[in-house]
């Protein structure tokens, strides 16, 4: 392999002619580092999307179950206020069945 030993700079149009390939070649390096910048944040962006979409879709229809339960749940914390408070009137804790529990999610 031959190695060319760099040719003398004489005036100052050879100068910047070589300043000019220098800057035109970081610019181009670093505007393609810019556009494989770009398409991988907008592959980022579009993932995010997604995930969040699932994970709203999912708080909807949870958010929408708690409204069709709201009324029972208030029934049943009701009824077990009563108990407590009667309890507290008479020093004794009544047998209570199995209260529930709240629905189980993945």
């Amino acid at each position: 392999m031959e190695i060319h030993k760099p040719k003398p700079i004489h005036n100052w149009r050879d100068f910047l002619k070589e300043v000019g390939t220098i800057v035109l070649g970081v610019c181009v390096a670093l505007g393609a580092e810019q556009a494989v910048e770009w398409v991988h944040w907008r592959n980022q962006v579009g993932q995010a999307r997604d995930v969040l979409a699932a994970e709203l879709t999912l708080n909807i229809a949870h958010g929408g179950e708690r409204v069709v339960r709201e009324a029972c749940i208030d029934a049943r914390l009701d009824r077990l206020a009563d108990i407590l408070d009667a309890a507290s009137r008479s020093g004794v804790l009544p047998p209570v069945a199995d209260i529930g529990s709240a629905p189980t999610r993945n």
